[in-house]
């Protein structure tokens, strides 16, 4: 947890970040207000006889000002805005510096992580031809060594008109032979390539799809037993869980992402994300102990 001092040096490095975001924004949408300012004043002095006649005269005025319009809003709208990017690039990764040090733990971490995107292949809870956005990559070793990772990201299809979102929240991998293959989740199908799955209607809270003519076990009903407690927490969207060779998946979709940027960053505001980021270690250690899982 930070201190008082701690969280004032955190934060005067986070305002220089975050007014670095602003400023970059800002100049962005300033060029465009200027270009656009550029354009009208040319097109006036290029065609000065359209506002003398009646079939062009309302065409500057409507689209010439829809334009200046919208850019000068958007140019207003960055004096006052906050980039979520200052919090992933930065006060994230501090944080779990932090919690390194604290805890004697070698964890890293990868902002915007464009190269660690074939999970969703592997785990088969989703299309495979999602586009994937990870804003936030955690990896490391479990006490007992297995590998894992966590991906703050989100998954996206579009048909080139409308964008339709399958997942938005935090997905875990961790390297352990399950010794099953099931999924458990709150809505959907199963997409894994090559493997066919029977659902099981016993089920009524939670979808249970089950490797066709297998029959569930005592492994499956540990990680159904899982999947239905978090799906009982209080805001929580929806649940997925994967049971693939050598690796189990696991997903959480918030209502409202722990992670969410704020406004006015202050002390408990930062103490709040360390014992969020903390939780997600625990899902990873509850995970790789699922025969073992007593409950919360």
């Amino acid at each position: 947890m930070y201190t008082n001092s701690e969280f004032e040096q955190l934060q005067e490095k986070f305002l220089i970040e975050q007014g670095k975001a602003t400023t970059k924004v800002n100049k962005i949408w300033r060029f465009f207000l200027i270009i656009t300012i550029l354009i009208i004043v040319l097109v006036i002095v290029i065609f000065p006889k359209q506002f003398s006649n009646s079939a062009t005269v309302w065409i500057l005025p409507v689209y010439g000002g829809m334009a200046f319009l919208t850019t000068l809003i958007g140019f207003v709208a960055t004096i006052k805005y906050t980039s979520e990017k200052p919090f992933y690039t930065f006060l994230y990764k501090e944080i779990l510096e932090k919690y390194n040090r604290d805890e004697g733990t070698f964890i890293d971490y990868t902002a915007y992580d464009k190269e660690h995107k074939d999970y969703v292949k592997t785990g088969g809870l989703f299309t495979r031809f999602v586009t994937v956005n990870n804003k936030r990559h955690i990896n490391g070793y479990t006490e007992n060594q297995l590998h894992y990772d966590i991906y703050d990201t989100m998954f996206t299809t579009s048909n080139g008109k409308s964008q339709n979102t399958h997942f938005l929240g935090i997905y875990y991998v961790v390297k352990r032979n399950p010794d099953t293959r099931i999924q458990v989740r709150t809505n959907g199908s199963p997409k894994l390539k090559g493997v066919k799955f029977e659902k099981h209607k016993e089920f009524e809270d939670i979808k249970v799809y089950k490797e066709t003519n297998e029959m569930i076990n005592n492994m499956d009903n540990e990680f159904i037993k899982f999947s239905q407690r978090y799906q009982n927490k209080q805001g929580i969207k929806r649940v997925y869980l994967a049971c693939v060779d050598d690796e189990i998946h696991f997903a959480i979709w918030y209502n409202k992402l722990p992670t969410k940027k704020v406004k006015n960053l202050s002390l408990d505001q930062v103490n709040r994300y360390y014992d969020y980021l903390k939780s997600e270690l625990q899902v990873i250690d509850d995970l790789s102990k699922i025969n073992q899982y007593d409950g919360f």
